[in-house]
């Protein structure tokens, strides 16, 4: 798979250097003719020399410039070679790679890019975010009801049970008080609430 990208990265890499000597050469080829233009309007005394003398120097950066550029399609080349196991200096014979037609309507194109676009998902994930945060502020003004426990063991000699003792959980929150012991609440007693569990097993 490796082997396989590197030669298409090369491949592309090729015609991307033919492509910016083309535009290198056409390039030179338009300040020559430029160059020649201002200089006859400057024999017939309708350009000045500094007009003359600024196309001079860009014909000569241009012409650098497209040195530089066809150094570069050769080391494209090269390495396209390399990559195939071919002759550094053999001949490179690309066919250029076409973009093809896109069915895909602008419409469509924009909801892939809502779906696909990862920065669009951060900002909505951030928005959910925010949106708990937000509530959970909303939750601390509302009431509040708090409970806690505790086990109360009792030894009550005065009461018939089979059982020596009973045991009373004990809840503050307007402080409910039960006995607990396998039974049921038998009744609902007094300010503040309390529920009182009967012992299936209890005799009064």
């Amino acid at each position: 798979m490796s082997v396989k990208l590197g030669v298409a990265e090369n491949y592309v890499n090729v015609l991307r250097a033919r492509s910016a000597r083309d535009v290198a050469d056409q390039l030179v080829m338009n300040l020559a003719a430029h160059l020649e233009d201002a200089e006859n309007l400057f024999d017939q005394g309708l350009a000045p020399l500094n007009d003359v003398l600024a196309v001079r120097t860009a014909l000569a950066n241009g012409r650098e410039n497209a040195v530089r550029a066809a150094n570069a399609v050769d080391l494209a080349e090269a390495a396209y070679n390399r990559a195939l196991g071919r002759p550094l200096e053999l001949e490179v014979r690309l066919d250029d790679v076409s973009a093809g037609s896109n069915e895909l309507t602008l419409d469509m194109l924009l909801d892939l890019a809502r779906t696909n676009r990862s920065e669009l998902r951060a900002h909505k994930a951030r928005e959910q975010a925010l949106r708990h945060k937000s509530n959970a502020e909303r939750a601390d003004m509302a009431p509040r009801v708090g409970i806690s426990g505790g086990y109360t063991y009792l030894e009550n000699t005065h009461l018939r049970m089979r059982e020596c003792g009973r045991r009373l959980l004990e809840l503050s929150g307007d402080s409910l008080m039960a006995a607990h012991r396998g039974g049921v609440v038998t009744r609902l007693v007094g300010r503040p609430m309390r529920f009182v569990f009967r012992p299936k097993n209890w005799q009064a």
